[in-house]
């Protein structure tokens, strides 16, 4: 699969684009790309276009590649710059690369191009993902805040009442007492819980950070060898490894969305063909499992819901895969939906014959983390319900060890 690259050049002589967009296709880069000489023109493109990579010819020309450089830092200090030289004993191309330049190539050799370019994109990756995961920590630091304060202010008017009621009351003060310090101690763990799941959350963000990136390049060397060779007993093992890389990234992309299930994005969104998509998804994940797949969905065949779309099919989907994980080969498992019109509610229930859950854990299907499989990071059913939480909706499970789950997601009808 072809890559894209939207490139920039900022050379007045017209003789460096052509060698570097050859050698990028050769690469398997598909590219656009524009080039500017002077201060203006590399203003404007800056101000209309997102770039992948920017090289400046550190030869003369209207516009000096370190007044260039000067200028695309102060407007994308993330973008790649790299300095393209007529010699390797070029002043211009060793100054730039002391003020900042990402790396510096010979026109006369691109050998190294390609491997420049990747370094440059990767670092910029780097740097937008540790400012995303800056901005969610700082937003979650603000929401325990905000939690205190009100808690400490319920708690302040809880005293005052409980003085009026001891005043009012003295036959009952030592009942009272009793209660509102067990509120109380209720409120602080409450608050610790908080307090330990937003270090899980940050902790969680970090580590799944660390580990794209390697990931990362593991996927683009194993694109690679599968370009240069092709051989049927390597390319097993080559499946193998890309299904372990696919797994590890889902596992990540499951602590990224922990760390930050972000407010939905509502649109009108017909719910049947939600459900479709999730089935699809699943199907194609679990198209080995000899599970009967059962759906009846004519109560909500024309619904349309104020959603998000790409969460809710989250949702969908965390749910149908631990059904399909729960049920033996042959088992059943069967999608239903209502409409509760004294509630205006749409009911869409998930329900399996596979092995249930323990009655003693079923208190617990919703913590971070917990989960009764041997494998996964348990975050799927806490994710689920932040997302339906978030839509004013609910989410339930019923299930007995041995006799199947059903699990019950409840949407608003707007």
């Amino acid at each position: 699969m072809k890559r894209h690259l939207s490139v920039l050049f900022i050379d007045s002589s017209g003789q460096m684009g052509g060698p570097i967009l050859d050698c990028l296709r050769a690469a398997d880069y598909e590219t656009s790309h524009e080039q500017v000489g002077g201060r203006n023109a590399l203003l404007k493109a800056l101000g209309q276009e997102q770039w992948d990579a920017v090289f400046a010819n550190s030869g003369p020309g209207e516009l000096s590649a370190l007044v260039a450089l000067d200028i695309v830092k102060s407007k994308h200090p993330e973008v790649p710059f790299i300095v393209v030289s007529g010699s390797p004993h070029d002043t211009i191309a060793a100054e730039a690369m002391g003020h900042g330049a990402h790396d510096s190539v010979l026109l006369s050799n691109l050998s190294r191009l390609v491997a420049a370019v990747e370094r440059g994109i990767h670092r910029a990756d780097n740097a937008k993902q540790r400012s995303r995961a800056a901005d969610a920590s700082e937003r979650y630091k603000e929401y325990l805040e905000g939690l205190v304060q009100a808690r400490t202010m319920e708690l302040k008017q809880a005293i005052e009442k409980l003085m009026l009621e001891v005043e009012s009351h003295k036959s009952t003060v030592e009942t009272l007492v009793r209660e509102k310090s067990d509120e109380l101690a209720k409120a602080h763990q409450e608050l610790a819980n908080a307090k330990r799941l937003s270090d899980i959350g940050n902790l969680a963000a970090t580590v799944a950070h660390e580990l794209r990136n390697p990931l990362s390049v593991m996927q683009t060397a194993l694109y690679n060898i599968r370009r240069k060779r092709r051989d049927e007993a390597i390319d097993r093992h080559l499946d193998n490894i890309e299904r372990k890389i696919q797994e590890s990234s889902q596992i990540i992309n499951n602590l990224m969305s922990y760390a930050r299930v972000g407010a939905p994005e509502l649109q009108k969104s017909n719910l049947s063909r939600i459900i479709d998509q999730s089935l699809a998804l699943s199907a194609q994940e679990f198209s080995r499992s000899k599970v009967k797949l059962e759906r009846d969905l004519k109560a909500i065949a024309n619904l349309e819901l104020e959603v998000d779309p790409a969460q809710i099919n989250q949702v969908f989907v965390n749910v149908l895969s631990n059904a399909y994980q729960a049920v033996s080969e042959g088992g059943h498992i069967k999608i239903s939906a209502a409409l509760e019109r004294t509630a205006q509610m749409a009911l869409i229930t998930f329900s399996d014959d596979g092995v249930g859950i323990p009655g003693d854990q079923i208190g617990r299907v919703f913590d971070p983390f917990f989960t009764t499989r041997t494998h996964g990071t348990g975050l799927g059913l806490t994710i689920s319900r932040d997302i339906i939480s978030h839509h004013g909706g609910e989410i339930s499970i019923q299930s007995k060890e041995g006799g199947g789950t059903s699990v019950t997601v409840a949407l608003p009808v707007r």
